[in-house]
């Protein structure tokens, strides 16, 4: 049996793309029947077993854009006639695009479809031009049936992902994927000792409305708590981060350190400052109440308790590493993180137990091995 797992990644991102990695990685460890093909305009590269193959898009901007939308099935059609597979997991590259039917009607009894997020309600709250946002979420609602009703199944992130999909197939099948992580790779950092400040961390490779700064800005201007706060930044700090609204003289008891995008080993220094971190913020504005965020599974395998505001996949909701919050636009209430700290700060243990979770539960090749059983337990 030979899996591909397809990615149209058409971006220059694609070149940080650490999930793809560690799946590919994970997958090669365990000798598992599946392949890895991202389609991208950045990198052509072999390693095991994935694949980087560049698509050759226009260089001219608008012109580029243009051609990663309409021209999307094109590409996938293209490259796809010089493999050999007997089962497709396609990162579902959304419903426009000039011979989209064709494609789904030639590979569709060997597709499964996987999704990272409702597609129909994020097309239309993230889109900059609301008339725009709800046009092309229109479209992708009406179109998306006839496709997936003509694939295999659907494989969603979450249960309320997969749930949504399957609606537009009924009869295929179905699968709950949820985020995972290469814990081998992500050093123990544990979490700071107790200290006059306490240091908050946000991790973000590019911050975006989901994960909701802005709440933890507007928190930080209203705290009037004793203890000194210091908020850690790391990631690429941009115009939806509303970072420029902070007034450094606005709060003397607030500190906020910037450090940009970090790679290894100095993430793991300021890892290491960390009395408590934050996952994301914001999910319900792409209109999500449960997801696996990448964020989260990266604190679990550091040891680092964290704030989150959405259901998570893999987490009860009752763990005493982690505290979730309201999942609304409310200011996040800074006392109740300092009250969070100090009631497991003296917890020696809890590091460990949640990174013995992560090896457990959240390790990449652990998600992989329960896919491929889902996968193979039907044949033709």
């Amino acid at each position: 049996m030979d899996i591909l797992h397809l990615n149209y990644l058409p971006s220059n991102i694609v070149v940080k793309e650490k999930k793809i990695l560690e799946m590919a990685k994970a997958a090669e460890r365990k000798d598992l029947p599946i392949r890895f093909l991202v389609l991208n305009d950045s990198l052509a590269h072999t390693a095991g077993n994935i694949e980087f193959r560049k698509i050759g898009l226009p260089q001219q901007p608008k012109l580029k854009k243009l051609f990663q939308m309409l021209f999307r099935y094109t590409y996938l059609n293209r490259h796809l006639k010089q493999e050999t597979f007997d089962l497709l997991v396609l990162r579902y590259p959304l419903a426009m695009g000039i011979g989209a039917l064709k494609f789904y009607k030639h590979y569709g009894h060997k597709i499964y479809t996987e999704h990272h997020t409702n597609e129909v309600v994020e097309l239309q709250k993230i889109s900059n031009n609301k008339f725009f946002g709800r046009l092309v979420s229109t479209w992708e609602r009406v179109r998306r049936r006839r496709f997936l009703s003509l694939c295999r199944g659907v494989i969603g992130v979450s249960s309320e992902v997969t749930a949504f999909e399957q609606v537009y197939h009924p009869n295929g099948r179905s699968f709950t994927f949820s985020n995972g992580i290469d814990v081998k790779s992500v050093p123990f950092t544990g979490f700071a000792g107790n200290e006059e400040v306490l240091n908050i961390l946000f991790l973000a490779g590019r911050f975006a409305p989901w994960h909701a700064l802005d709440r933890l800005l507007a928190g930080l201007k209203q705290y009037a708590g004793d203890r000194r706060v210091r908020l850690m930044l790391v990631g690429n700090l941009n115009k939806i981060s509303h970072i420029g609204d902070w007034n450094h003289q606005e709060n003397p008891n607030v500190e906020l350190k910037m450090y940009g995008q970090l790679n290894e080993p100095k993430l793991t220094e300021i890892c290491r400052f960390a009395h408590v971190a934050i996952s994301s913020l914001g999910i319900h504005r792409v209109g999500l109440e449960e997801a696996s965020v990448l964020k989260t599974r990266e604190y679990m395998a550091r040891g680092i308790p964290f704030i989150y505001a959405y259901m998570d996949s893999d987490l009860k909701g009752n763990e005493p590493f982690a505290k979730r919050v309201p999942a609304n636009d409310e200011a996040i209430h800074i006392q109740s993180i300092v009250d969070f700290y100090e009631g497991y700060s003296t917890n020696i243990g809890l590091s460990q137990t949640m990174r013995n979770i992560a090896e457990q539960r959240l390790d990449w090749s652990v998600k992989l091995e329960n896919l491929i059983k889902f996968l193979l337990a039907e044949r033709d």
